[in-house]
């Protein structure tokens, strides 16, 4: 659902006028909407066993014959959206992280470990080796309550300095 366009300042709250007709619905077979995440101008939704991509304010600059640039939309906040994968998805909110080379989650019901890279997901856990140990050890119960601050569930990080992600599995 969106709502209008928060500016500084205002002494009405933007954000508490929801848009009657601005509502986006992703296919529910694939489970409730677990995560939206915004990188590089995109917003993408992650889902128990789907990722798609949110088009959101679309715009299209083209040149007219003139000279004059043209900016073509559709007036909508939400336009629609695209999966990228209908096989692996997140259940945990706090098992989703965006950095600088793309978005990491871990998917609990593949057991798996994966980045959203451009318009495609690639599984690091079955590249990198650790498919064994994922298989092994995440348990699955355990991890969905998903309440890190509690030591129940999962919960991702990043580091801006050394670009490493790191993982904190709270399986116990």
């Amino acid at each position: 659902i969106a709502t209008k366009l928060k500016s500084p300042g205002e002494t009405i709250d933007s954000w508490t006028d929801i848009l009657q007709n601005e509502v986006l619905s992703l296919n529910g077979r694939y489970g409730a909407i677990n995560g939206l995440v915004s990188l590089k101008g995109n917003v993408v939704a992650f889902q128990d066993r789907a990722v798609s991509f949110i088009s959101i304010n679309p715009r299209v600059q083209v040149q007219a014959s003139d000279g004059i640039a043209l900016e073509l939309g559709y007036g909508q906040v939400l336009q629609e959206y695209k999966y990228i994968s209908t096989n692996s998805g997140s259940l945990n909110k706090w098992g989703i992280v965006p950095t600088e080379s793309g978005i990491f989650y871990l998917d609990l019901i593949n057991k798996s470990f994966n980045v959203v890279e451009g318009e495609s997901v690639r599984g690091i856990s079955s590249s990198d080796g650790f498919h064994k140990f994922f298989l092994d050890n995440l348990k699955q119960e355990w991890l969905i309550q998903d309440n890190p601050v509690l030591h129940k569930g999962v919960s991702i990080g990043w580091d801006k300095v050394t670009s490493d992600v790191y993982l904190s599995l709270f399986n116990e």
